[in-house]
């Protein structure tokens, strides 16, 4: 199954949770704080509505220190522990027989390697899985693919995003 992550357009009683059906478009919650407001309460209420329904929450975000603070990344995170979510990446998603569980998908877009790797840390305290939506990787150098493999031996997913436009 292919899954196309949307941020227009969802409005059903699962708009920002995936049930473990076989829908094929998600929508997302951006956690950008630094860009714009962030509305709390409606992450409180999907983290709850995630976890009482065994559905997975998503969430996305960019830039690490430019559009998402480090402390709104902790908020999430440390909410998500909050409700019992398990971390799962939009490849277990798309796995065959997934087994449905509460879980919070969150996922960074773009191409700031640079900073995603500085939340490293963070992202290990809370053993949280997240999914890095790589553009312009043809342009990432030798570095900021060896960062995105050690992200990877973490337990990470990466997706190229050309990859999947393709495919």
């Amino acid at each position: 199954m292919a899954l196309v992550l949307a941020t227009a357009g969802c409005h059903d009683e699962h708009w920002l949770t995936y049930p473990w059906d076989d829908r094929g478009i998600l929508c997302s919650q951006p956690m950008d704080d630094l860009k714009e407001s962030v509305p709390w309460d409606l992450v409180e209420d999907q983290m709850e509505e995630a976890q009482l329904t065994s559905s997975v929450l998503t969430l996305h975000a960019h830039i690490p220190g430019q559009t998402i603070s480090v402390k709104a990344l902790e908020r999430v995170l440390d909410m998500a522990d909050a409700h019992h979510l398990a971390y799962v990446t939009y490849r277990d998603l798309a796995a065959p027989n997934p087994t449905p569980r509460a879980g919070l998908a969150f996922a960074f877009d773009d191409s700031a390697i640079y900073a995603w790797i500085n939340v490293r840390d963070i992202l290990l305290a809370h053993h949280a899985r997240v999914t890095f939506f790589v553009t312009r990787w043809a342009m990432a150098s030798e570095s900021d693919r060896d960062e995105l493999h050690t992200l990877y031996g973490d337990g990470h997913a990466s997706e190229r995003i050309a990859a999947l436009l393709t495919s």
